[in-house]
């Protein structure tokens, strides 16, 4: 067989293994792959015409491969690439605004959210190693204190979690707003720029709350970013590793923040990783809410809304918020 013949023939494709044997959910096509969403994981899947699209090699085999132990049964899948695949392909979104484009820089976010859901886990794990430890040797004089060898590379990764977490929303703005600041001040720009007609499930004073929250989360991760490569006074970040405490008990791996006219604060560091992937998915999920609202058109005479399903209505692969329309009384759910 030629390599056009068997380039161009009909394919089928098994996508999964043992930790996930459960159906495809949703595909997605980004740039030169397509990613297929399961319940506890997402796939990538390359063609062999995207390895080599000048048709070279003939024996070059189609590919899939594990991205994300995370799938549609995750909170952070269904916020982020389910709940943007359905705003932003219901044909409602302007033809200016490149859809791929902006999908790319969802699953970028998804990324960043998982991974540093990882690393919580990979905290935790370490904990668990390190009470073994303290429990063993609880009755000696002295203490072999453990050491968790890889907290500060964790933490550099975290900080970069938020960096890639942080760039796709602002990059997802630029795709929608092309014209506003491009430097710190870019959510200023955005906040003047959205409109709310979109949305019954807010009243002003709740809106400005929540761009305030948004803001401030946004905000809080980059000086964290700052602290760790600039510090100064008013602007530090000190990781602590194991520490015996007065009560005896061995503190978990925890961060002492000092921010200008503020007093410094001890933190547990999972307690904060949590913390900040929790403000994430929602500065991620409020800001693509904010930008698809604030381009509808009316249809069928009716104003478009951003609709929040029942929470009965929201099932595996279906995300939170749709479209809708009010039609005698009533919201009809659009497609």
């Amino acid at each position: 067989m030629s390599i056009d013949k068997k380039r161009d023939s009909a394919k089928s494709f098994t996508v999964g293994d043992e930790s996930d044997k459960s159906a495809c959910l949703m595909m997605l096509g980004i740039h030169d792959a397509m990613f297929i969403v399961k319940e506890y994981s997402i796939w990538k899947l390359q063609l062999a015409d995207n390895i080599d699209p000048e048709r070279k090699t003939e024996t070059l085999p189609d590919t899939t491969q594990k991205f994300l132990s995370y799938g549609a049964k995750s909170e952070i899948v269904s916020r982020t690439l389910i709940q943007a695949n359905e705003l932003l392909k219901m044909g409602r979104i302007p033809d200016t605004i490149n859809i791929e484009a902006c999908l790319a820089e969802v699953l970028r976010v998804t990324t960043g959210i998982a991974s540093l859901l990882d690393i919580i886990d990979n905290i935790n794990a370490d904990f668990s190693r390190a009470r073994e430890i303290i429990h063993a040797n609880a009755r000696k004089p002295t203490m072999p204190l453990p050491t968790f060898d890889g907290l500060d590379k964790e933490w550099s990764a975290a900080l970069n979690c938020l960096d890639e977490i942080r760039s796709g929303i602002r990059q997802l703005a630029f795709i929608f707003y092309p014209s506003i600041r491009r430097n710190e001040k870019w959510f200023v720009d955005l906040r003047e720029v959205l409109i709310f007609e979109a949305f019954d499930m807010f009243d002003t004073t709740k809106h400005t709350e929540a761009l305030d929250a948004v803001d401030h989360d946004l905000g809080f991760a980059r000086w964290l970013r700052n602290a760790k490569s600039h510090p100064k006074d008013g602007q530090r970040v000190t990781l602590w590793n194991y520490r015996l405490m007065p009560d005896g008990n061995v503190a978990p791996p925890s961060i002492t923040i000092e921010k200008e006219k503020e007093d410094a604060k001890d933190i547990d560091l999972v307690y904060l990783l949590k913390q900040l992937s929790n403000a994430m998915l929602f500065s991620f999920e409020m800001v693509l809410l904010w930008l698809c609202g604030s381009n509808q058109k009316p249809m069928m005479g009716q104003r478009v809304q951003i609709y929040r399903r029942a929470e009965s209505d929201i099932k595996i692969g279906t995300p939170p918020y749709c479209y809708a329309i009010e039609l005698g009384g009533q919201m009809k759910i659009i497609g």
